[in-house]
């Protein structure tokens, strides 16, 4: 604990591991791939975006957000596509590395400006190409003027069954389930800085203090060591509706306060940590009992969680937990099987007791179909292997 409560500088990962995890994807190619980073998206006209995060495919390739970026990845070469310095950028957004500085940082076997795509694309046969579909739909509009084709934003989850695109899917999603020593620190690291800001939500709690102060000082710790959000945050009294984005209510003695808050490394990994804890600083009675239900699920899915358990049956030892330990309290009445059967455990539990992490949470911020279909694989069928990575994340049981 002593070391997570002292503040650490997130790692970076060597060049060397985006060519290792590269040159798997290449050993899994059944021909040329293209992998987008995507475009920035204005917040209300285009001299003024959001703040670019690449795709996750992208960031697992190659490890830096470039806006408009792309891999042409082929059986024996990986070649980045980028959009060159213009000439007022140093004035206006500061020196960008130049292509030469890119190859040498990012090695990748070539860099080019991104005006040669086309003609890299007609030369393997663009209908060659196998991609990954983006989320927003001026990227998959771009995506679908290279390739010639239409690329549907989000529309991982509806690839042709047999497709190039559908086997490229799936190698990434084999690739993204099992983590290297580099994606295992970056969650380190990203889970570490999440608990430090957590601590910091709880000493900013008080009675007549804002959702929006607590959430303020979560999200001030994890900016003061150079990480973003992993989605948005939810700090919120109100923690049965389970995505509750807004911060407007006041604290009060008696309240119980919901924090769903994880960092993102600038890598992209991502942590993904849900905590409860009475405003006044003391549960009472009750909610001192509901509390120790969910501990014990959490802590009784954590225990089941090792290689060759099925993903699924995580799930069920916590839901298990929850409907014995609310029987038990006399909220539900007769056998745990029959309540379970009946779904008793519905509106107190109505998620999975974890999600898969990696670049990105799987259930939360920027996700994408091929995500969904990752945690879709992982939920119903998935074994747990050597190295894949789970969050364990039960909250309170979702009662007004």
């Amino acid at each position: 604990m002593r070391g997570i409560l002292r503040r650490m500088p997130c790692p970076r990962s060597h060049c060397s591991v985006f060519v290792a995890r590269r040159r798997a994807l290449q050993s899994k190619l059944q021909g040329p791939a293209l992998i987008a980073a995507g475009l920035p998206s204005p917040r209300n006209y285009r001299a003024n975006p959001f703040p670019f995060r690449a795709a996750s495919h992208f960031m697992y390739l190659v490890g830096s957000a470039l806006p408009g970026a792309a891999l042409l990845v082929t059986r024996d070469r990986a070649v980045l596509f980028v959009e060159p310095e213009a000439e007022d950028d140093a004035l206006w957004h500061g020196a960008r590395p130049s292509l030469a500085d890119l190859h040498r940082s990012l090695a990748v076997d070539e860099v080019r400006p991104l005006a040669d795509l086309d003609a890299a694309l007609a030369d393997l046969g663009t209908k060659n190409v196998a991609t990954l579909p983006t989320e927003d739909a001026w990227s998959a509009a771009w995506l679908s003027a290279r390739l010639e084709r239409t690329v549907l934003p989000s529309g991982g989850d509806a690839l042709a069954p047999g497709s190039s695109d559908a086997a490229l899917a799936d190698a990434m999603i084999t690739l993204r389930l099992c983590h290297d020593v580099a994606a295992v620190a970056q969650m380190r690291a990203a889970a570490d800085a999440s608990v430090r800001a957590h601590l910091a939500g709880m000493r900013a709690t008080r009675p007549g203090e804002t959702e929006h102060a607590v959430c303020g000082a979560m999200i001030g710790a994890l900016r003061r060591e150079g990480f973003d959000d992993a989605y948005c945050p939810i700090v919120t009294i109100e923690g049965e509706v389970l995505h509750h984005h807004g911060h407007e209510n006041t604290l009060a003695a008696g309240d119980l306060l919901l924090a769903d808050v994880g960092g993102e490394s600038p890598e992209g990994w991502a942590a993904d940590i849900t905590r409860t804890w009475p405003v006044s600083g003391t549960f009472s009675p009750t909610q001192r009992a509901i509390y120790d239900v969910v501990l014990a699920a959490q802590r009784a899915a954590i225990d089941k969680v090792r290689p060759g358990v099925r993903y699924r049956d995580v799930h069920e030892t916590a839901k298990r937990t929850i409907v014995s330990g609310l029987r038990d309290l006399g909220i539900f009445r007769g056998d745990v099987d029959g309540l379970l059967e009946r779904g008793a455990h519905m509106p107190s539990f109505s998620h999975t007791a974890s999600d898969i992490c990696s670049v990105s949470t799987c259930t939360t911020w920027r996700i994408s179909a091929i995500e969904q279909v990752m945690r879709r694989v992982v939920h119903d069928r998935r074994i747990l292997e050597i190295a894949t990575c789970v969050s364990i994340e039960i909250s309170r049981p979702a009662w007004p």
